[in-house]
């Protein structure tokens, strides 16, 4: 999935609402929820963008992805250079 391309986003500020959601028992790491992406960059990675609740039907295209495995994905790519 991420090549052998190295990318970092500013993951911080989404990752940490993500955690305050989880701690707040809003939702749990073991709920899906939609996640939106940017375009795709190089490489063929799309940065999540934005997260929407399970209940929630954006208006953007969007998928469907488990808690922790959106965790992971941030978590992973919030330092990489």
């Amino acid at each position: 999935m991420f090549n052998s391309i190295k990318y970092s986003y500013g993951y911080e500020a989404l990752l940490g609402e993500l955690t305050e959601d989880i701690q707040e028992g809003i939702i749990s790491e073991s709920d899906t929820i939609k996640v939106v992406r940017e375009r795709r960059v190089r490489g063929g990675y799309s940065p999540i963008v934005d997260y929407y609740y399970p209940g929630y039907k954006p208006k953007e295209k969007h998928e469907k992805v488990k808690v922790s495995k959106v965790m992971n994905e941030m978590e992973k790519l919030k330092d990489v250079f």
